[in-house]
């Protein structure tokens, strides 16, 4: 799948690291809950006691835990000063080691969260598959994974770890398409599909094939106009003719794939916005891209038309109102007329 990283790198840091808390949301690292407040008087060294409260922060906020590492010294300052321990006492580098992830599994306990493991995994794993299948645009499959985790109540891992579970249900995703592909693909369909990846006729003259810059078959079906012009709308209906031929063809085979609106706009907005010679080289899912988008070319054009038909009726019967208006009005000055002659 023509797919980028789920997250860009800014929205990776900001994942991956503590959230950035204003002075009077920081107050979060103090109000904690009662069972929290007395769970830190148990602890003995002040690094502890801040780690803790900084635990229990971040995950009331993003559902997750982070490495000392990561902290943020201003919150670290910020708590060592509230609850009166010597700042220069607290080591947050020592916060780590049995004493971190001992303090991890009893506040997951307590907010009633299932830690991120086996069993937890292999959940994530079953609707990220799911969510392949409805949707595949990657960040929101990303996002809906994280929603999920939320909602269930299990903690949010690193994204490296969400990455690994996404790439690995997305290329099941499409070695399952293709796998239905390789079997029920005709040769006749194969061909059909690439004959769009070939120089458009008008430049195999003689006349034009020294030029450089060349149209693809395909081109000529990517942008859908909605010019008014005669010989627009004639090419639109030559364009839908010719889809339609193509897209009944494929129909067999693209009912076997299933494919959801999504994952099917998704596809065709690839082929749409990239060169061909970039679709050419994707040797094991191109007949995906363009089947998808021969479908999603088919229907977006079949409403176009909709809609040009709708908009010549709308003006025809415009003008057709003007006529008539302009033939009553005539009318009406004739009438005028006559009656003044008439008592004159």
């Amino acid at each position: 799948m023509p797919r980028k990283e789920y997250l860009n790198s800014e929205a990776r840091q900001r994942f991956d690291n503590p959230p950035v808390l204003s002075a009077d949301q920081k107050v979060i690292f103090l109000e904690a809950p009662q069972w929290a407040a007395e769970y830190v008087k148990t602890l003995q060294t002040p690094s502890n006691k801040v780690g803790f409260l900084l635990q229990v922060g971040y995950f009331r906020i993003v559902s997750r835990f982070f490495g000392s590492n990561r902290f943020h010294q201003s919150d670290v300052d910020y708590v060592a000063e509230r609850i009166s321990v010597d700042i220069n006492a607290v080591q947050i580098s020592d916060y780590e080691g049995r004493t971190s992830l001992r303090h991890r599994e009893d506040i997951l306990g307590y907010f009633g969260f299932a830690p991120f493991e086996k069993s937890s995994i292999e959940t994530l794993i079953q609707e990220t598959q799911r969510l392949a299948h409805v949707q595949t645009r990657p960040y929101l499959i990303f996002e809906g994974m994280v929603d999920f985790l939320q909602s269930h109540h299990i903690e949010i891992p690193t994204y490296q770890s969400l990455k690994t579970i996404l790439d690995k249900a997305l290329a099941s995703f499409e070695q399952n398409l293709e796998s239905i592909l390789n079997k029920y693909l005709t040769a006749a369909d194969i061909s059909l599909l690439e004959q769009l990846l070939v120089e458009h006729t008008s430049y195999q003259q003689d006349s034009r094939k020294h030029l450089k810059v060349k149209r693809y078959e395909i081109t000529f079906f990517k942008r859908v106009s909605q010019s008014m012009e005669t010989k627009q709308i004639r090419e639109r209906v030559a364009n839908f003719q010719s889809l339609k031929i193509m897209y009944l063809q494929l129909l067999p085979v693209a009912r076997r794939l299933k494919l959801s609106d999504a994952t099917i706009q998704f596809y065709a907005e690839y082929v749409i916005n990239n060169q061909v010679t970039q679709i050419t080289t994707r040797s094991t899912n191109r007949y995906l891209l363009l089947i998808s988008f021969i479908i999603h070319q088919y229907y977006m054009l079949g409403d176009a038309l909709i809609l040009t038909l709708n908009s010549a009726v709308t003006n025809y019967v415009n003008v057709c109102e003007n006529l008539v208006k302009q033939e009553l009005y005539q009318e009406c000055i004739k009438k005028c007329g006559a009656i003044d002659s008439l008592i004159t």
